[in-house]
């Protein structure tokens, strides 16, 4: 079943939820200062830095748990599969240990401390859209597999308004 444009998790985009997924919290705001990573965390001089793309606004953010039968490998297909339908340019993408330490995603980029799992485990995506209709879009997507064997897929979707793009090496603390 597709999901509306305000309610589902692809905000303008047309996305279905995984299927059996339970949903472990959605949200849209208007978000001015949205961080795209176009590569992994590293720590230099004690603060944590990430090649990034800077954009704003209309984020939605949806954080899944998959069933227990499922892998985030399969997770991340899932929605890759679906946003493949819109033209797309592929900023960044990384599997495994590639994507550095799952803790970084979890606590830095994303701040879901449910999306800290085994690094071997985990997917990370980057793409900007051109749906019908003009205006950018910013998908990223990130799946793990956690010490306890549950699956977490994170699913952020930004209609962006073009202000504020910008790449550059960011730094957080």
């Amino acid at each position: 079943m597709a999901t509306q444009a305000q309610e589902g998790p692809g905000g303008p985009l047309q996305l279905n939820d995984f299927p059996g997924a339970s949903i472990e919290s959605r949200s849209q705001t208007d978000e001015r200062d949205y961080v795209v990573a176009l590569g992994n965390y590293r720590k230099v001089r004690g603060l944590w830095r990430v090649e990034e793309l800077r954009t704003s606004g209309e984020l939605t953010r949806t954080t899944y748990r998959l069933p227990s039968n499922h892998s985030a490998h399969e997770g991340f297909d899932f929605f890759a599969r679906q946003i493949e339908q819109y033209p797309l340019r592929e900023l960044y993408v990384c599997q495994s240990r590639d994507c550095g330490e799952s803790n970084s995603w979890a606590n830095n980029h994303f701040g879901v401390y449910q999306l800290y799992g085994l690094d071997q485990y985990q997917y990370y995506g980057a793409y900007e859209l051109s749906p019908p209709g003009g205006e950018t879009v910013y998908v990223t997507l990130y799946a793990v597999l956690r010490g306890n064997k549950r699956v977490y897929v994170q699913l952020e979707v930004l209609a962006s308004d073009g202000s504020g793009a910008g790449i550059a090496d960011g730094s957080q603390e």
